[in-house]
């Protein structure tokens, strides 16, 4: 009881209940208390020009991590988007396309 009265207090600090050591804290007893077992899923993302990419994680992974994830997927894509043309000329220029 006392515990969660301080768990209380501390949160309403903005710099402690940011901060995230005290997020991961919070995180890691509620999936003690709860019994869960981290396990592979494969999250769908809807792009705005109407593709989707596909990421593969964690279901106990932190937004944080799950952003992190789809950012590496989209930088991914986006350099496989650039070709290189070699000209007439010999000398190479680049094509970018859309995803």
């Amino acid at each position: 009881m006392w515990l969660e009265r301080y768990i209380q207090m501390i949160s309403q600090n903005a710099a402690i209940s940011n901060g995230e050591t005290f997020n991961t804290f919070l995180l890691n007893a509620q999936q003690d208390s709860q019994s869960e077992e981290p396990e592979d899923v494969t999250l769908d993302v809807y792009l705005m020009n109407g593709h989707k990419i596909t990421v593969c994680i964690l279901s106990t992974e932190q937004t944080e991590e799950i952003l992190e994830a789809i950012a590496q997927e989209l930088t991914c894509q986006m350099s496989m988007c650039i070709i290189l043309v070699s000209t007439s000329s010999g000398r190479k220029k680049e094509l970018k396309t859309q995803l």
